[in-house]
């Protein structure tokens, strides 16, 4: 689980790193703050970033929550790979249909984090797609639209949550079934941490996957639907709904990352 740990805590964290009892019980409450951890039998998985929170505090690279009625174009560009792509915004969210992409002007430096929430319209074979580290530009011999970088694909029928890795070199596509159903019409929170060499995936509050990879074709960060598709005869367009975004820095010497299991017992 991410924590922030004050100056007290800090001395006191990496003295017990040193020994085999778990460094987690030697914190005081007030001097950390978790979002999540994960119990994975009786093992805690520990994903540290370690911040002098006295010191330094995240930055705001980018905030959108889409209110006034028009796509602010000092902040994103519209890609429209197909004929029938669109994207629009309406009272309080971004509409993205048949892969219409909202690519970043700005690229980003990991580490960082992304947050925000989306939902997906239709129940079936629909997808919101997320993508970082991307050029934003198409990447060769994709006929549906997908920019290259990688495209954190969250399907609408409740099943599984897919990092694809599009691109030069890019990697084989690993599917992980999310413990949160995802449906349709229905809007969820999500995070994604960056930290350049790992990047994980949170769905309301709870942590799907972290996987380490140093691959990206850019810095940039974007949002797209799925393309239409045909099934039994009938075409169903691709509609997924971005209600806010933002995405912050994790401030140095936040970037420092431990990484331990621990084992504990569960009493």
């Amino acid at each position: 689980f991410p924590v922030t740990i004050g100056r007290r805590g800090l001395s006191r964290f990496f003295s017990s790193l040193r020994k085999s009892d778990s460094p987690l019980k030697l914190l005081k409450k007030e001097e950390c703050s978790a979002d999540f951890l994960i119990m994975r039998k009786t093992k805690i998985l520990a994903f540290l970033f370690i911040g002098l929170s006295s010191f330094v505090k995240a930055e705001i690279l980018l905030t959108d929550s889409f209110e006034n009625g028009a796509l602010d174009s000092s902040k994103w560009d519209v890609f429209l790979p197909n004929g029938n792509s669109s994207v629009s915004v309406q009272e309080g969210y971004l509409k993205a249909i048949n892969r219409g992409t909202l690519i970043s002007k700005n690229e980003f430096n990991s580490p960082y984090k992304i947050s925000g929430s989306f939902r997906t319209q239709n129940l079936y074979y629909d997808l919101t797609t997320i993508t970082l580290r991307s050029s934003g530009l198409l990447p060769s011999g994709v006929s549906w639209g997908l920019v290259e970088g990688i495209a954190i694909e969250i399907w609408s029928d409740g099943y599984y949550i897919t990092p694809y890795q599009f691109g030069a070199n890019a990697g084989s596509p690993t599917e992980y079934r999310p413990s949160v159903p995802i449906y349709d019409n229905v809007p969820y929170n999500f995070q994604i941490i960056d930290t350049g060499n790992t990047f994980s995936v949170i769905i309301n509050d709870q942590l799907i996957f972290t996987e380490a990879t140093t691959f990206t074709t850019g810095g940039k960060i974007a949002f797209s639907s799925r393309e239409s598709w045909t099934n039994n005869g009938e075409t169903t367009n691709g509609h997924s709904d971005l209600l806010a975004i933002q995405i912050e820095s994790i401030p140095e010497p936040s970037a420092l990352i431990a990484y331990r299991d621990w084992e504990t017992d569960r009493k």
